[in-house]
């Protein structure tokens, strides 16, 4: 082989270190049955319980044992097409990626009222 020829370079895969269980590790093997052992239970919501504070437990209880004392929010299908006809067709849709014209257009069908109507009410 002379001097001028170039053996080819290989290239040498490396994996990402990850902290599995306080061990510093780069087997890709342990990292797939890590995620795989902790989607199991997060899906079987099979974690072990955390301690709690006792004055946790006791504002908690405070929060959910105590009625409330505010009427009980309710609608009525005017209030419903009031909000939709009210607004700018001009901005843009939501999250749910309904315009405010379609909003707008469906405030003038009683049917679609209605299921808006119920949730509240219920």
């Amino acid at each position: 082989m002379s001097d001028h020829e170039q053996i080819p370079h290989q290239r040498q895969i490396v994996h990402p270190t990850s902290l599995i269980n306080n061990e510093l590790n780069c087997n890709p093997e342990d990292k797939v049955n890590f995620a795989v052992e902790f989607l199991s239970k997060s899906l079987a919501n099979d974690f072990p319980q955390q301690p709690f504070d006792e004055s946790v437990i006791i504002v908690n209880n405070l929060i959910t044992d105590t009625p409330g004392t505010d009427p009980p929010y309710t609608t009525n299908t005017s209030e419903i097409v009031e909000n939709l006809s009210s607004q700018n067709i001009h901005k843009a849709p939501g999250p749910v990626s309904f315009s405010n014209k379609i909003l707008k257009h469906l405030a003038k069908f009683p049917h679609f009222v209605a299921l808006l109507v119920n949730p509240f009410n219920a």
